[in-house]
């Protein structure tokens, strides 16, 4: 058995552009400041916190399959929110809701690629490590 590389370079690279931007976001929206990198690892907390949740809904459902590009449609919502001009007394607090759901597309896309690469890697730790890489 050979590790399928398109599958896990595919995977690996989604994941990586996933992180880059989510990371670009939190600086941009902390403004790089001294302490923004606290931010990062709340952020990383929040996160990984709904992927739990979002994994046992998708075990307990099998019909219904996470798609990444729904995780990265929300990804765009998220950045469009954090990254956009607001204007109003509402502007940080429409930041945090797309901070909110920019952790919610990386959790579906984490999910969806790591179920991916389960059904791929006939049991094999390669696939995953590259995923996760």
């Amino acid at each position: 058995m050979s590790i399928k590389w398109k599958t896990a370079s595919t995977n690996w690279f989604m994941h990586f552009c996933v992180e880059v931007v989510c990371f670009y976001c939190l600086y941009r929206l902390f403004d790089g400041g001294d302490y923004w990198w606290i931010m990062a690892i709340l952020y990383d907390a929040l996160a990984f916190a709904p992927q739990v949740v979002i994994g046992e809904f998708f075990e307990k459902h099998p019909r219904i399959k996470p798609f990444p590009i729904g995780g990265i449609t929300i990804i765009i919502g998220a950045i469009i929110m954090v990254l956009g001009e607001n204007a109003g007394t509402l502007f940080f607090t429409v930041e945090l809701i797309g901070l909110f759901f920019l952790t919610i597309g990386n959790g579906i896309m984490h999910i969806a690629g790591a179920l991916r690469t389960l059904r791929v890697s006939d049991g094999r730790l390669s696939e995953s490590a590259i995923f996760v890489g």
